[in-house]
């Protein structure tokens, strides 16, 4: 061709390079135009990827001489020379020198190669070959090597673009959702559009232990990961050096090697390169990605500067996202505390409370392991209470344990790199974990310690901080707070307690025909009250109902209350006195104020017949339709001077036939469900020829 219509077509060829943004349409021109203007026997178009070179194209009556996706690695071939020296080479006779090109049976005399350049790194190489003696003069090397520097131009221009649609594509994709679990399948992909890697790991500073990392491995091995987070020590990790530099890291020569705990991760898997790139938020830290490759110099100064660029653009987005799932975790952490001040204000018993707050932290928590240690100050013990099966005897404040320690000093306590929770009470050895932590339960008021909290990890060494423990569990102080409230509440209430019996007892010494009357009552009372899943302070109320239910017979005089014979009507009408009389004696006492239904309405009937209100159906107070049933089934049950006592099953038949009129239905199905061994025991032990029986009260009371 004509010179001046060879520079001519170079400009045309430069448009139409430029035109285009497929990389592969961009190649396949390139050679086409050059076998048309040179009338060559082969071009062909290798790019660099690691430490080879992979055809991309290649045109011409010799194209066939070369394999669809051939590769020349570094060391077989001179073009080596054109990759790290950057220069253009042209070879002359080389039929008998296949080897040069490491390509066999290629039939060409003289080749021409010049590499593609790209800011000053070797994306690839073009190789010309011509069967003739005369070719590649001067001016045809110079024509040759401007028409690589526009396709060089070209794939630049291609490159950038597709870099630029990958990430806008990410950077979309990050900003448009909060989950990481649901973006990163495709994160990853998009990523290995940008650069080949076989292994991706992303990892951030932990927001509240500053001496751990988290991790997400993402890829290995050419498959997706499942994401799961671990945990790393910040000490030796590339991620605390990489965030200290704010700056990239490459080796491209790790020879198989673990210089991070990073690397931990793929200890199966030999790499060879890895990139680490800083992610960083206004000149703070926020995470890094680290990119690994099975092949030694992997990793180009191109690729570094388009990742680098990537990370800072992604860097606010990542940040966000980890943001939200760090708030994510923080609001299941005040979900489980709002889901335990619903129980607390429930009143419950305090064990139950307990059982429930285990079983809800190592669920919202994510812990394995979770066990409160409350106060015996009657035994100086701590007792162990969780919802799980692990049944342990009492601990003694004398022993030396970091527990008991813990304890009385009340100072957090955290265990690292354990092999099992022996190291916190020997007791606990059997119970295999990797980190612990004892955090006192004090109230915030009075700053006194009833017990405390042992949480432990089967999987994370480095689990517990003292600020991780500050952060996490501060939320928990209503629950010493609520600890000491039902402490002393007990307290007072064993004293009030001991003021209630010595009322019972006047009585009782008043009316020696029902001595135990009270207490059997009581006690059929609790039973019916768990057969029903009465809340802690209905169970209160009731119980004292229960206990002062006659009280108001110290105001009968002892002419009736005692008389042995039966009634006059007068007499009846002073006797249906008594619940009002009780009512008036305890209405002004605080701590008894929860007994008034119980001593005020326990003769009332379901059906309205009953005294001293007439009160009918569910206008009668729950605890009084509990104790009306109670109350009848000890009559039934006991003997009297007047009477003998009759059989359970025949008083169980007596209650049955009167639900509906004088007992309430859903009570007496409660009552029902009441195992019969149950009622024996309680009728056995409390009646007046047993003296010597067990106190059948303390289980009820």
């Amino acid at each position: 061709m004509d010179c001046n219509l060879k520079w001519q077509s170079l400009y045309q060829i430069a448009n139409r390079l430029v035109s285009q943004y497929d990389l592969q349409e961009i190649f396949s021109m390139f050679n086409q135009e050059i076998i048309r203007i040179g009338q060559y026997d082969l071009c062909a178009v290798y790019m660099y990827e690691g430490e080879k070179l992979v055809l991309k194209d290649r045109k011409g009556t010799q194209q066939r001489q070369i394999p669809e996706n051939h590769t020349i690695h570094f060391g077989e071939s001179v073009l080596d020379e054109v990759i790290h020296e950057k220069r253009t080479l042209l070879l002359k006779e080389i039929t008998d020198q296949p080897s040069l090109l490491g390509i066999d049976q290629l039939a060409i005399l003289n080749l021409f190669a010049a590499p593609i350049i790209i800011h000053e790194q070797s994306y690839g190489v073009v190789m010309i070959g011509s069967s003739k003696e005369t070719a590649f003069l001067p001016d045809e090397i110079q024509f040759l090597t401007s028409i690589v520097q526009s396709l060089t131009i070209a794939v630049n221009h291609s490159i950038q673009f597709r870099h630029l649609m990958i990430q806008n594509k990410i950077s979309s994709l990050v900003a448009s959702h909060r989950n990481l679990t649901e973006i990163y399948p495709q994160l990853v992909n998009e990523l290995k559009n940008l650069v080949q890697f076989d292994g991706l790991l992303i990892t951030i500073p932990h927001p509240y232990r500053e001496e751990e990392i988290i991790c997400y491995p993402l890829y290995l091995n050419h498959q997706l990961l499942v994401l799961k987070k671990s945990f790393l020590p910040a000490k030796g990790s590339a991620t605390k050096k990489l965030l200290e530099s704010n700056s990239y890291m490459l080796d491209n020569q790790l020879n198989g090697s673990i210089h991070y705990y990073e690397e931990s991760f793929f200890c199966n898997v030999c790499f060879q390169s890895v990139l680490r790139l800083p992610l960083t938020l206004h000149n703070k830290p926020v995470g890094a990605i680290h990119l690994y490759a099975e092949d030694c110099h992997h990793f180009n100064q191109t690729q570094v500067k388009q990742l680098n660029n990537l990370a800072v653009q992604l860097s606010p987005l990542i940040e966000h996202v980890i943001r939200y799932n760090f708030e994510e975790q923080k609001r299941k952490a005040k979900k489980m505390v709002k889901y335990i001040g619903e129980h607390l204000l429930r009143d419950r018993d305090i064990e139950e409370i307990l059982r429930i707050s285990s079983k809800v932290m190592e669920r919202y928590l994510e812990l394995d392991h979770v066990f409160f240690f409350i106060m015996n100050d009657e035994e100086l013990t701590l007792k162990m209470i969780n919802h799980q099966t692990y049944e342990m005897p009492p601990f003694p404040l004398t022993d030396h344990s970091p527990l008991i320690t813990s304890f009385i000093q009340n100072k957090t306590l955290t265990f690292h790199s354990i092999a099992d929770l022996g190291e916190v009470h020997s007791n606990l050895k059997q119970l295999q974990v990797q980190s612990a932590a004892i955090i006192p339960l004090m109230d915030a008021i009075e700053r006194r310690v009833n017990g405390i909290l042992l949480v432990a990890d089967k999987k994370n060494r480095n689990r517990f901080t003292q600020k991780s423990c500050e952060i996490n569990f501060q939320l928990l102080s209503q629950l010493g707070t609520y600890i000491n409230r039902k402490i002393k509440q007990k307290e007072l209430e064993r004293s009030n307690l001991a003021i209630v019996k010595a009322l019972t007892a006047a009585l009782d010494k008043k009316d020696s025909e029902t001595e135990g009357h009270s207490e059997r009552v009581v006690a059929y009372s609790m039973a019916i009250a768990d057969a029903l899943h009465l809340s802690e302070g209905e169970r209160t109320k009731l119980r004292w109902g229960a206990l002062l239910h006659d009280i108001g017979k110290i105001g009968i005089p002892d002419a009736i209350l005692l008389k042995p014979g039966k009634l006059t009507k007068e007499e009846w009408e002073i006797m249906k006195k008594h619940p009002e009389i009780g009512f008036d004696m305890i209405k002004g006492i605080e701590f008894l104020e929860g007994a008034t239904d119980v001593v005020l309405y326990h003769h009332e009937r379901i059906d309205g017949k009953g005294y001293p209100m007439g009160l009918k159906g569910n206008d009668i107070p729950l605890a009084a339709r509990i104790f009306a049933i109670a109350d009848a089934f000890d009559a039934i049950t006991s003997e009297r001077p007047y009477k003998r006592a009759l059989p359970v099953e025949h008083a169980i038949e007596v209650i049955k036939e009167c639900s509906g009129s004088q007992f309430c239905p859903s009570c007496v199905n409660g009552f029902l469900t009441i195992p019969l061994e149950i009622l024996y025991e309680i009728k056995d032990s409390g009646s007046q020829n047993n003296q010597s029986s067990k106190p059948f009260t303390k289980l009820y009371i």
